[in-house]
């Protein structure tokens, strides 16, 4: 063998060599990887489970509601008394006539763990004068005064004679870190319209074991967390680094936190990125001298100066003109990357080579690194990313087309980010979010003065943003102020109002079906519905009152379905089946109207082809949120989300205000298309004839390729429970098994909920480790 075929030979055997081992390391990073994830599934099934541990007293009860023990009870002679939750009820009880009562209880915190961080005391008080006011004591610190008056009608039961009993709950947040570690007392103090005092106390136990200031910080601590290894071998197995060019307009940046945002460029484990920089005439010698710096230091680091002051949209298509990676990055001058964020970026496109456009979670970093204010985010949402851009940092989308569509518009300045993305969105084949904070915002005085001074014109930028969207997708909308500053509310034109057939199946509470129907009559202002009502009591009072009723000039077609057993499915097929109108409203008949474009508002949405079922924002009488959209794999199958929640305060990133995709919702007040309703099925008669049978349709209706809308400009009182009996609130495993084994998949992984928030509950809180 001659020394070049040696040599030949060598350097094949070295390419197979290193072949082999690339696969190797690709191999054990896919098996570390597969190993990880299934400890996280695994987690995140503990956590499931715990919470289905801690629904235990609810289903017992449910259990001895159920028809089944009644039976038992009656069979055996035996009085059943129950407290419905409430143990302290067993003690009270009702006062004779004319008795006067006064009483306070404190239910929660009632578990006497250890606490720490912000904890809700809840509870309620009654009295024949009425409460005032309550105030809460918590140690040493100073009384808080509760929120009262939530909705209680289970203490009213108990309690018949007492004026505005069913109003009598109250809560109030507080944070324990004002607290050292120790027992301490809640005391919660009552004041009735004569002046008088009651008092309840519970014990609090705070033990600030974890040192951690905050639930996030907690959050970092036990998921935030490298793991080299994998992350090396990871790197060693990709078959594609693409270049990745990161855009960052410069303009009289402070250079401490520059040099800052500068670091965090360069210690970026995935190595394959170019830094273009464009200083917008800055006229700093402390920032021309520290970008020289840094790109004599990194050739991978360039930057230019624009000969004058032109905005940020200009400086950002300077910054694209430079760029020569496949794939660009956006990074503002006084923010930080994550170590890892590039990383994450290629690693999600081996995962999904035909992403164009990716996402991460984000939070806020102030001067000293202390992080706050996570922002965990769903997977792509076209109706939420139209009511406010909740995309922001870090994107990652291809040059090539971002170029397409025209790159940065000068006049969208301020909301530039938004706009492109708009754009890019109506020609993007994949956009893939990556559940991971791989960005920090910087929190900083100075800059958030800026921004509130510019605030006019940041709304009218954001706003024509999502304006010019609908313009270039051909959609006939307009733009209007959300139900919080900054989002948006985007209405669709209808050409004609098509029928709606209002559907209300009842079970025979006159008072209830008679306030349901006088308030679609009084408050509604759409013109074109029918009310089909489904008679499924055991007497002649509701068909009676049917006959009769007419307001507003509607009346009412009735549907006779007495004497039948309940199956909540098959009623609502059979009336639907009776209907002609191109829109079907299922609606419970506890519900209640209190905004009167409510029902306009979900007939604009349900109109667009793209949509097959529109849901709405159901409230307590108390205006506590009982339905913002349904979120799946909460508890080990689904809840309500932000249910419990004050629909008048700000809740995470403004998700109960905003119109925005969900994967479920709850059929009390659910809009389908008739022709959705019929390609999906219907409501399953079989599995699903009492529970969970809309969240089974409206996941059909997903499947099918349909949109899923909640909708907060519908917005309705659900008196919840006041129409269902207790032989209605059967526990039902046969059905709870049957939705689990079909939707395994989604009630897994919610596309329209991060995996980093909990499933223990449904108001967005942080997941935590199970324990």
């Amino acid at each position: 063998m001659s020394e070049r075929e040696l040599i030949e030979a060598l350097i094949a055997r070295q390419t197979e060599l290193e072949r082999s081992l690339q696969e190797t390391r690709r191999a054990l990073s896919e098996s570390l990887e597969r190993q990880r994830n299934e400890f996280d599934r695994i987690d995140m099934r503990l956590g499931q489970v715990q919470a289905r541990a801690g629904m235990a007293f609810q289903e017992t009860r449910n259990i001895l509601n159920s028809r089944i023990w009644k039976a038992l009870v009656r069979g055996g002679g035996l009085l059943l008394k129950l407290n419905n939750g409430l143990r302290d009820l067993r003690h009270f009880g009702r006062g004779a006539h004319g008795e006067e009562q006064f009483r306070v209880v404190c239910e929660e915190p009632a578990d006497y763990e250890p606490r720490s961080g912000t904890i809700e005391i809840r509870g309620w008080a009654v009295s024949n004068e009425g409460v005032e006011h309550v105030d809460v004591i918590v140690g040493d610190a100073a009384p808080l005064e509760a929120r009262y008056g939530i909705y209680r009608p289970d203490v009213a039961r108990s309690f018949p004679g007492i004026p505005k009993a069913d109003r009598c709950g109250f809560i109030v947040r507080f944070d324990t870190m004002s607290l050292i570690n120790g027992r301490h007392v809640i005391i919660v103090r009552a004041r009735n319209g004569r002046g008088q005092i009651s008092e309840a106390r519970m014990p609090l136990l705070v033990d600030h074991v974890s040192g951690f200031p905050n639930d996030y910080a907690r959050w970092i601590a036990e998921f935030d967390t490298r793991d080299e290894e994998l992350i090396r071998l990871k790197l060693d197995s990709f078959h594609t680094r693409p270049l990745i060019s990161i855009l960052m307009p410069v303009y009289k940046t402070d250079p401490r936190i520059l040099e800052r945002t500068l670091k965090s460029v360069l210690a970026q484990s995935y190595p394959n990125w170019e830094l273009c920089i464009v200083d917008d005439c800055s006229r700093s010698e402390w920032i021309d001298g520290i970008l020289r710096k840094y790109a004599a230091q990194d050739a991978r680091v360039r930057f230019e100066q624009l000969p004058k002051n032109s905005g940020i949209s200009t400086a950002s298509n300077a910054a694209l003109a430079m760029a020569r990676g496949e794939f660009t990055a956006l990074l503002d001058h006084d923010d930080e990357l994550a170590e890892d964020a590039l990383f994450h970026v290629v690693d999600a496109l081996h995962q999904e080579p035909q992403a164009d456009i990716l996402y991460s979670d984000e939070d806020h970093s102030d001067e000293f690194g202390i992080r706050t204010e996570p922002f965990f985010k769903p997977d792509w949402s076209p109706n939420l990313i139209l009511s406010e851009n909740y995309i922001c940092h870090l994107m990652v989308f291809r040059r090539e087309l971002a170029l397409e569509v025209g790159g940065f518009r000068r006049e969208s300045d301020v909301s530039q980010d938004h706009d492109l993305l708009l754009r890019m969105s109506l020609k993007a084949r994949r956009i893939v979010h990556i559940p991971k904070i791989l960005y920090h915002w910087r929190t900083n005085l100075e800059v958030s003065a800026r921004a509130s001074e510019s605030q006019d014109k940041v709304l009218a930028s954001s706003r024509g943003a999502v304006e010019n969207y609908l313009k270039l997708a051909g959609i006939d909308a307009t733009v209007e102020p959300g139900r919080r500053p900054g989002r948006w509310r985007v209405r669709y034109a209808l050409r004609e109002k098509p029928q709606v057939s209002i559907i209300i199946p009842s079970g025979g509470r006159l008072d209830v079906l008679e306030r349901n129907l006088d308030t679609l009559a009084s408050v509604t202002d759409y013109p074109n519905y029918e009310i089909v009502l489904v008679d499924n009591s055991k007497a002649d009072v509701i068909e009676k009152f049917a006959r009769r009723w007419k307001k507003g000039g509607h009346g009412v077609r009735y549907i006779d379905w007495r004497n039948r057993p309940f199956n909540y499915s098959e009623i609502n097929n059979a009336a639907a089946k009776s209907c002609d109108s191109p829109l079907l409203l299922f609606l419970n008949d506890d519900i209640c109207a209190i905004e009167a474009g409510w029902l306009t508002a979900m007939v604009e949405i349900a109109s667009r082809p793209e949509v097959g079922a529109v849901g709405a924002r159901l409230l307590f009488p108390d205006d506590r949120i009982q339905h913002g959209g349904v979120v799946m794999g909460l508890f080990g199958i689904c809840g309500h989300a932000f249910k419990g929640l004050f629909g008048d305060e700000p809740t995470y990133f403004d998700f109960p205000d905003v119109v925005r995709d969900v994967s479920a919702l709850t059929a009390a007040c659910l809009l389908v298309p008739a022709k959705v309703f019929r390609e999906a099925g219907g409501f399953d008669e079989e599995q699903f004839p009492v529970a969970y049978n809309d969240i089974d349709l409206t996941l059909k209706i997903g499947k099918l390729g349909y949109r899923l809308v909640y909708t907060p400009h519908a917005s309705l009182y659900h008196f919840e429970a006041y129409s269902k009996t207790a032989e209605d609130l059967d526990p039902r495993p046969q059905e709870t098994a049957a939705l689990r084994a079909k939707w395994k998949e989604i009630i897994g992984k919610d596309p329209f909920y991060n995996p980093n928030l909990t499933v223990t509950a449904e108001d967005y809180s942080l997941r935590k480790r199970a324990q």
